[in-house]
């Protein structure tokens, strides 16, 4: 292992990303320790200025490496603007700490075929902390796939936090493999993040396992504020889903098509009144599916910590 920094430059692909399957990185630490800061990277799609060609990563980290990625600016890229991945092998896996960083995608395109553009992924082993970014614009368009602006994916112990993630087709994504015969995803947490208008807030799919989701603010999703589903018969475990404020929401918390009921109690749905179902005949807040633990309820709204005193919890 080596170490580096890289800092302080402007990284401009031109737009000349080579075809695919060749991968295109403005900046790529393998087997590196260091610090990645205050880079401005961008136009990183091949000549025809689109995201349908190889696949292009903005920042990208691999193997043995140690590293923070700190307030750098990245957009213009096809697949990935923070990527920190490990490999799914016997070999060590990278470390980072990815905090303060923007990230734009690209918003939705009119064409079909592009990649799917995640803002900032950790995945395949790969650990750490996402931290204080704001990731926006992430968008595919896609009737099988979305993109997501804050991606974990087959993974363990990633702590996503105080994060914004605003305008993003889905928010924050916590999602196992286990259809493709990858890893499941395992004790990540979603905490204090803003996760404003996207389709869906943030998603937990597949063999993702204990997630935590605490003490966020999810609102204004066109679709489901947050969403545990199954797919290919694949289905998450243990969320916890608490002290959050969903509201504003399609829906504030869907359980697609899980056997075991989702634990959503102690959140804010908008209304005192709790979430709206028919188990609930007054509640005129964000609605949740069938099979979603919503009660007890929290009765106001939390404003940071919503544990301190003065907090009303209610609900049958």
């Amino acid at each position: 292992v080596i170490s580096a920094d890289v800092k302080d430059l402007v990284i401009d692909g031109q737009n000349k990303a080579p075809a695919a399957p060749v991968r295109f990185v403005g900046i790529l630490f393998r087997n590196v320790d260091g610090t990645i800061s205050g880079n401005t990277v961008g136009n990183l799609y091949d000549a025809d200025g689109k995201g349908d060609g190889p696949q292009t990563f903005g920042i990208l980290v691999y193997g043995d490496s140690e590293v923070d990625v700190l307030s750098n600016v990245v957009s213009g890229f096809s697949r990935g603007g923070i990527g920190i991945m490990g490999d799914l092998g016997p070999a060590p896996d990278p470390v980072a700490n990815v905090s303060g960083n923007v990230v734009s995608g690209n918003g939705l395109e009119t064409d079909t075929g592009w990649w799917a553009e995640n803002g900032i992924q950790f995945g395949y082993g790969a650990t750490g902390v996402i931290a204080g970014n704001l990731v926006t614009l992430c968008w595919v368009n896609d009737p099988f796939w979305t993109a997501t602006g804050i991606l974990v994916v087959s993974t363990d112990n990633v702590v996503v936090e105080g994060n914004s993630a605003i305008a993003n087709q889905s928010g924050i994504g916590v999602v196992g493999y286990g259809p493709w015969g990858w890893p499941s995803a395992n004790a990540n947490t979603v905490r204090e993040n803003d996760v404003f208008g996207s389709d869906w807030g943030i998603i937990v799919q597949m063999d993702a396992n204990n997630t935590m989701i605490l003490y966020n603010n999810v609102h204004g999703s066109a679709y489901a504020g947050i969403s545990v589903a199954d797919f290919y018969g694949y289905e998450p475990t243990g969320t916890v889903i608490r002290f959050n404020s969903i509201a504003g929401n399609g829906l504030g918390v869907e359980n697609w098509e899980v056997g075991s009921a989702v634990d959503a109690a102690l959140n804010w749905w908008g209304s005192a009144t709790g979430p709206a179902h028919a188990t609930n005949p007054g509640g005129t807040g964000d609605g949740v599916t069938d099979g979603v633990i919503y009660s007890p309820w929290l009765g106001i709204a939390p404003d940071g910590n919503p544990l301190v005193p003065g907090v009303q919890i209610t609900g049958p």
